[in-house]
């Protein structure tokens, strides 16, 4: 709590303020209970809550954070998630590094991948995906034991575009049950992975 109120008057904010922001922010990252106590006996979860307050507190424009997720438990990451994503709608940039890319796909919208300490990829997270995108269609079937060529595993297809109709007609007229169709798109996981071996 001192420290907090160290950290407001760095950023010239009103006392009767910064006692309401201590309170909200501390109450909603669940860490009020140990306001009182020194930083020295936080444990990694409750010192990245504590170092997210100290980056809001002020109601900042652009937040930097490095692995910002690190040491929380899943009530943690859930709402420090919450809360970049409210962050970002309000018009404001949140960077951060992270090794889960998962976290960045969930969250960000433009991103930078390293691969030893060289940029392979700047730009729109959407555009990176699209650039990887398999264009053929995933169809499941089952009842068939038609175009072999296409076949990823049992009852699976990966169908060319151009050939897409022309296999739906003929698993219809073989009075196959079409289960599922979607595009075949990557996670960016999977992206990622990609782009640094290349």
């Amino acid at each position: 709590s001192e420290f907090l109120d160290y950290v407001g008057k760095l950023n010239n904010i009103k006392h009767s303020e910064l006692v309401s922001l201590k309170k909200k922010w501390s109450e909603r990252l669940l860490i009020d209970h140990a306001m009182e106590h020194k930083i020295g006996t936080f444990s990694k979860g409750m010192s990245q809550r504590l170092g997210l307050i100290i980056s809001l507190i002020h109601n900042p424009m652009m937040i930097v954070l490095d692995e910002p997720l690190s040491g929380l438990d899943p009530y943690g990451r859930k709402e420090f998630k919450e809360i970049f994503k409210e962050f970002k709608e309000q018009g404001k940039t949140v960077f951060f590094s992270s090794h889960i890319v998962s976290d960045i796909e969930e969250i960000c919208d433009q991103l930078v991948v390293l691969n030893h300490g060289e940029v392979v990829f700047e730009g729109e997270k959407t555009h990176l995906i699209d650039m990887h995108e398999d264009k053929n269609y995933i169809i499941e079937v089952n009842g068939s034991k038609l175009f072999e060529e296409y076949l990823l595993k049992n009852g699976v297809y990966s169908v060319p575009p151009d050939k897409k109709d022309h296999f739906l007609k003929l698993m219809i007229d073989s009075d196959s049950e079409i289960v599922s169709l979607q595009r075949s798109r990557p996670t960016l996981e999977e992206v990622v992975y990609k782009v640094r071996n290349l």
